[in-house]
This record gives C-alpha cells, structure tokens and sequence, in this order.
C-alpha cells in the first residue's frame, strides 16, 4: 500500500539526497497516474507520500532544494482540490513543518524574516485547518534539512559542554553571517513568546549552539 512505498522513500534519505529525491518525486508521480511496476498497479498516494518526497527535496542544498520541495506542496494542493470521486487529500502538520523548515533558509542560514514570512504563507495556505503553530512548529523552522546541516548534526547533538573547541587557540574574529544567524535565531524564540507559544528546551539548546559555534567572545 501507500505507506510501503512512503518507507521505502524515507530510506532514500541515507543516500545522495539529490538523485533520491528526483527518484522519489518520479515514484510519486508515477502513484498518481497508477502506472504498472512488475505487472502490479502501484496504489495511490497519500499525505505521507508527498511528505516523504518534500522531505527529500528538504535535503538538497541551495533554492533547488526549496524550490522543489515546493513544488511537491502544490501537486499535494492539487490533489486536495480533486475529491469528486472521494479520494481527497490535504496537508498536514508534518508537510506544513517541513515547508516551513526549507523556506526559512537564506544561503543555508536561517533568517528571522524569511522565517516568519513563511509562517503568514503557510497559515493562509491552510485556512487554519491542521495548522496551530505550536513549539514543534517553531523548532522546525530552526532545523536546517539540508546535507550541509546532517553531516554536522553529530556536532550539533553533543552535549552542550562538549561543543567548546570552536574556542581552540583562543576566541576568534566575529563573522558577520553567523552572528547575524544566531541573533535572528534569537529574535525567533522571542517572536514566538509573543505569539502565545512557549519555547522548549530544544529551541534554546539550537540558540545557544548557534552562538557557541560562532567561537566569538561575543558569542560566548
């Protein structure tokens, strides 16, 4: 069934993401047209599936990335809008955090202002419906998916007293992007208080990573 496939494609992401991700948006294609694989009709996909292949798209450095990743949320809207014969789909929390979390990137860094900006998109794109943005919402938008993020993610989840050698050799010199990115993360977390929402203890492990990374005093 559908969410066979949908396996199948999350384990694409232990690969190359961006010849994965062709391959899973082609699968995904080919679902919806019920096309024939080994004689067997292949079944028609759901909301996972179109996730998965956002997912892998997520993976891909740069505006390709983003932009195909969007482009699987516009055929997931499509498919939302053909319920005549009943089969009907819609977005949901999963696809809504990971658009949020590839389109609040700026060259690989986060940006407050993209950020909240597709936060807006993203509550007029769902007309309210599955979309309460919550903690796990504003956490998302500070995940980078991208290669460049999962091949320093064991960096990134040491504990916090093991990330020091950032300051081997003594501080270094402030770099204008990461300082700009930290602090944009930090606007984030105080946006969302604003909004109702109150940060977990993941949003600040992200902050205070972002800033230690930088191996400033200021930072520090």
């Amino acid at each position: 069934d559908a969410d066979t496939f949908n396996a199948y494609m999350h384990c694409y992401s232990r690969l190359d993401p961006s010849h994965c991700a062709k391959s899973a948006e082609g699968l995904l294609k080919s679902m919806v047209n019920q096309e024939q694989f080994s004689s067997i009709y292949l079944p028609l996909p759901n909301e996972g599936t179109y996730n998965a292949a956002m997912a892998l798209w997520a993976l891909v450095d740069g505006t390709k990335g983003q932009s195909r990743a969007n482009n699987i949320y516009s055929l997931l809207e499509g498919a939302s809008s053909c319920g005549s014969d009943g089969y009907s789909l819609r977005p949901n929390m999963e696809t809504f955090k990971t658009l949020l979390a590839v389109n609040s990137m700026i060259d690989g860094r986060f940006s407050f202002e993209r950020a909240r900006s597709w936060l807006y998109k993203i509550k007029n794109f769902s007309h309210g419906e599955a979309f309460n943005p919550d903690a796990d919402v504003y956490i998302a938008a500070l995940r980078s998916l991208s290669k460049t993020s999962i091949d320093n993610l064991a960096v990134t989840q040491k504990p916090l007293l093991q990330c020091g050698h950032q300051y081997d050799g003594g501080f270094k010199s402030v770099n204008k992007n990461s300082n700009t990115e930290a602090g944009d993360m930090a606007k984030w977390i105080l946006y969302a208080e604003e909004c109702g929402v109150d940060p977990n203890t993941e949003m600040y492990e992200t902050i205070i990573q972002a800033w230690t990374k930088m191996g400033t005093k200021d930072g520090l």
